[in-house]
């Protein structure tokens, strides 16, 4: 108000002297707090981006590519033959749970909480046999999910590495569904030995997001009450209709269920 009254007792030639040298001013007050504040946003985000490098290089990048290798040699289709048989897939598995449990300050809770399920079934007996193996392949399933988040802000990997992330994250939760339907690892294995029948253009992260929401929330929460239950029969029709393509890859597949695992609902 004093500024007003103050503009309105001037002269009327110093009047528009006045409002410019203002507005000048004001002009200059905005946007040294707009400029502060957009260093500031910048400074945020460099230091974010640098933190989640960290996270990258210290937890991620020394074994995902053993992650790989242990889904690899596992379902090997030509295990016998083209694998040496002095690799030990349980060796590369225990380097990878050592190497997170030595960096656990970098992991996410759900990494840590798939981490104590792998650690609890060390001490404690789960009655099926086979669940200590499916929280296993969840743990592997956790780390590639959190490094797909990761990399979507860093944005460190080509179309190439995506998609092999992104595929063998499908792997995974495949191979773990199979093997609670089938309640026998070596049964499981062979069926998931036969990968190679799925489509690459089918493996992408929508149909990740699918199985995951359709059919992997029943092993991946403890939702088993929920009212769209697993259906093992939708599952494995799933499987052969959506990322197959070839007819007589899909017969193929069909021969494999039935000579390797009971489908009941």
């Amino acid at each position: 108000m004093a500024l007003i009254n103050l503009l309105s007792s001037l002269p009327d030639t110093y009047k528009p002297a006045l409002i410019t040298s203002s507005t000048a001013i004001l002009g200059a007050f905005i946007g040294a707090i707009v400029a502060q504040y957009l260093s500031h946003r910048l400074t945020l985000k460099r230091e974010r981006i640098k933190h989640l490098g960290e996270i990258y290089y210290k937890l991620f990048s020394p074994i995902v590519f053993e992650i790989y290798s242990y889904i690899d040699i596992r379902t090997h289709f030509r295990r016998g033959h083209d694998i040496n048989p002095d690799v030990s897939e349980d060796l590369i598995f225990s380097q990878i749970f050592n190497h997170v449990e030595s960096n656990l300050m970098y992991a996410s809770p759900k990494l840590k909480k798939a981490f104590h399920e792998v650690k609890k079934s060390k001490y404690s007996f789960d009655g099926s046999g086979f669940m200590t193996q499916i929280n296993e392949l969840l743990f592997l399933l956790t780390i590639l999910e959190d490094l797909y988040s990761l990399e979507s802000d860093l944005k460190i990997y080509d179309e190439e590495n995506i998609n092999g992330l992104i595929n063998n994250k499908i792997y995974l939760i495949i191979w773990a569904l199979i093997l609670y339907i089938s309640s026998d690892e070596s049964q499981a294995l062979e069926v998931v030995k036969y990968k190679w029948l799925l489509d690459d253009a089918k493996l992408n992260e929508k149909s990740y997001k699918f199985i995951k929401k359709q059919y992997g929330f029943f092993i991946l929460t403890e939702q088993k009450n929920k009212k769209n239950t697993f259906s093992a029969s939708n599952f494995i029709q799933f499987i052969k209709n959506e990322l197959i393509i070839k007819q007589e890859d899909k017969e193929m597949f069909d021969e494999i269920i039935q000579n390797n695992i009971e489908v009941l609902d």
